[in-house]
């Protein structure tokens, strides 16, 4: 092996070192804003220009826009028309139809499912019927009519 190549294995080998000690990257970001192209360093939540991240607001609707909305996480209002824990079915959800009654195919539908019944102070179907409520959720359609799934009773507040 030349005394040349040696040389430069030995150099780099040196260097790598020294990148290896903590402080080398105070040195490297020293380097690297010397040259004109300081890393960006930045971990605040202000934008580039200093100013604080606008908060998304969701938007409110009307029972009968939600089809217009789904898939999207929205605040729900309108009265509560017709309710019913349905004990026998499958998951024993709660129906809180809002707008229109069970069967209206343009009802907007909020579902307790049971294992988030306890959450609520009383029973929904009870407490709940014959209010005007703000339901915040995410729009999902099921059999032609859409709905949310509520699972706190933060997430309904009546108006």
């Amino acid at each position: 092996m030349s005394g040349h190549r040696l040389c430069s294995i030995l150099l780099f080998l040196v260097v790598l070192l020294l990148c290896a000690i903590p402080s080398c990257g105070k040195n490297a970001e020293s380097f690297a804003s010397q040259a004109g192209n300081s890393p960006v360093l930045n971990n605040s939540t202000e934008s580039p220009s200093g100013s604080k991240p606008e908060t998304i607001k969701i938007p409110e609707i009307k029972w009968n826009e939600a089809r217009n909305y789904n898939g999207i996480e929205v605040v729900v209002c309108g009265p509560v028309v017709d309710s019913k824990w349905a004990s026998g079915s499958n998951g024993k959800p709660t129906f809180l139809n809002i707008g229109k009654p069970y069967p209206e195919p343009d009802r907007f539908t909020v579902v307790i499912w049971e294992e988030y019944r306890d959450n609520f102070p009383e029973p929904p179907e009870e407490f709940y019927l014959g209010k005007t409520v703000c339901i915040t959720g995410f729009i999902e359609e099921y059999k032609n009519s859409y709905q949310v799934e509520l699972r706190s009773p933060s997430r309904i507040k009546i108006r």
